[in-house]
């Protein structure tokens, strides 16, 4: 579960505002639409999106619609739902975008479907999805890191897209049409490595909170490797680091 948006945004949010803009780009959404920001959070994607476009968010967590609208978008409006049963008519939205969370969706290909439902003929679904496995090196240091220290652990069953490929086929399978996919890539600066590492101790998604509930020993262990990862045997200080993601989008 994803709690705690405040830490969210610290963790991963930073990397979604950074990735939003050239998402809104990407999907090439009309002047004046009506669009749907499907799994809204904290309103990365909200906040570019209502500057040229009519936006509703929806999320299925409280915490998060509210923080979107204290913070990110206030002048759009936001709907509770989920992505398999939106809560909306057919036809309702000249497109729906959907920013990094159709990993976590419960049935991927029935909430595209879902999405395309909401979408009047002619309109634009697009989606996106970082790389985890070769294209988000923060969190890869994390979990090599965790599996260093607790190799007990299991490991996460996920149901992430391993290619923009994969995210097409995904598309059209539910029937959309003109499928385009490509990759986008984005860079952060951090201070230093606490700046990295603090919002993990408030635990704001899974991967997060398993490391924030281990023992003080093992924290402070998985913080050392973590960062021996990242920087390597240099000193602490200012660094830069990369992301990749998946995008896809299709015609209704």
């Amino acid at each position: 579960m994803y709690t705690n948006p405040a830490d969210y945004d610290r963790f991963m949010g930073r990397w979604s505002a950074a990735l939003a803009p050239a998402f809104v780009g990407f999907a090439g959404i009309a002047a004046g639409e009506r669009v749907l920001d499907l799994g809204c959070g904290a309103g990365s994607l909200t906040a570019p999106l209502s500057q040229r476009a009519e936006v509703v968010g929806c999320d299925p967590l409280l915490g998060y619609v509210e923080r979107a609208r204290a913070r990110a978008a206030p002048a759009a409006a936001y709907v509770l739902g989920v992505a398999e049963a939106l809560p909306f008519a057919d036809a309702s939205f000249g497109g729906v975008l959907s920013l990094l969370v159709i990993q976590d969706f419960a049935d991927r290909a029935r909430a595209v479907r879902e999405m395309q439902r909401v979408t009047r003929p002619g309109g634009t679904v697009a989606a996106c999805q970082w790389d985890f496995a070769r294209g988000m090196p923060m969190l890869a240091a994390f979990a090599e890191a965790y599996r260093a220290v607790v190799p007990e652990a299991p490991r996460p069953v996920t149901a992430r897209a391993e290619s923009e490929t994969e995210l097409g086929d995904l598309f059209r399978a539910a029937g959309l049409e003109r499928v385009e996919a490509a990759t986008l890539a984005v860079a952060l600066r951090f201070a230093d490595f606490d700046e990295l590492w603090l919002p993990v101790l408030g635990g704001p998604t899974p991967s997060a909170a398993r490391i924030a509930a281990l023992t003080p020993d093992r924290r402070r262990a998985v913080r050392d490797r973590a960062r021996a990862i990242v920087l390597g045997q240099g000193a602490d200080g200012p660094f830069t680091l990369e992301a990749r993601a998946f995008i896809v989008r299709g015609i209704r």
